[in-house]
Order: C-alpha cells, then sequence, then structure tokens
C-alpha cells in the first residue's frame, strides 16, 4: 500500500479514505489486471488519456465514449472521502 500511496502521491486525506476503505473490505486492483493491455476495439490514444488522468487524480477514471465523440468521464471512488481529494488535488478549496 505504501508503494501505491507513494506513486500516486497522495494527500493525507485521501490516504486516510484508502485506509478506511481498506478496512472495510475493498481492495485495489491486482497488479496484473491492471497491467494488462487494452481491448482491441479500446483506442490507444483513449487509454493513454485515461491512465493520465487516473494517475493525477489518484483513483480509478474511465471515459466513455460514443461514435459522435461525446461522451462522459467517470470517476471512479470507494468512499465519499475520496472525491474530497480529488477536488482537493484540482485546485479547490472549500
Amino acid at each position: 500500500m505504501a508503494d501505491h500511496i507513494r506513486h500516486k502521491r497522495l494527500t493525507a486525506r485521501q490516504v486516510e479514505a484508502l485506509v478506511k476503505a481498506w478496512k472495510t473490505g475493498w481492495t485495489e486492483p491486482s497488479p496484473s489486471v491492471a497491467t494488462l493491455p487494452p481491448s482491441p476495439t479500446q483506442d490507444p490514444d483513449q487509454v493513454r488519456l485515461e491512465q493520465a488522468v487516473t494517475d493525477l487524480l489518484g483513483t480509478p477514471v474511465t471515459l466513455r465514449c460514443d461514435p459522435a465523440g461525446r461522451g462522459q468521464l467517470v470517476i471512479d471512488f470507494a468512499n465519499l472521502d475520496i472525491p474530497d481529494g480529488v477536488l482537493e488535488r484540482l485546485g479547490y478549496l472549500p
């Protein structure tokens, strides 16, 4: 877990949320799953963008796009403390 925290450069609030989630039984995806190549139908640019935003926010992110180019950015979180950390990383300070 320490390597994950260091690699993702998590804030104290995100670390607290991660520990809380871990104590309640939530587990991160195994490294072997995280390193699987993208499916052949997924755009490599989209995969790179998802990974870059995931690294920036410190939590899994998915881009959903339709053929016209419209879509959604989905930020995954294990509990309600994670969005606070995401907003903090984006520069929002209440």
